[in-house]
């Protein structure tokens, strides 16, 4: 099975395409985490010469960087750590709609 990933700049202008080769055996849930590429909210701000943040669905988890990228790196990590299962008794922001 072959995947292709359109790759985007921040500007929005088209990078090019990636492509992935599995056998059917070799696709499973974490290959595909990674090959999805999505949006996620965060909060952040900065305190002397570090910049804090969380993640807007797990408010409860805050990480820092010298530097707004690697503040978005460990950003990354974070998130991977809290929907991987390493983190027990997680809490998460979600919605509920009510009438």
């Amino acid at each position: 099975m072959r995947v292709k990933i359109l790759s985007v700049a921040e500007d929005g202008l088209v990078e090019g395409y990636r492509s992935f080769a599995f056998n059917d055996k070799a696709l499973n849930i974490a290959a595909i985490r990674r090959l999805i590429m999505r949006t996620v909210k965060f909060t952040s701000w900065q305190d002397g010469e570090f910049f804090i943040g969380f993640l807007n669905e797990y408010p409860d988890y805050q990480t820092q960087g010298m530097h707004k990228e690697e503040l978005a790196e460990n950003l990354k990590d974070l998130l991977n750590d809290l929907e991987s299962g390493h983190v027990p008794y997680v809490r998460k922001v979600e919605e509920l709609m009510v009438a």
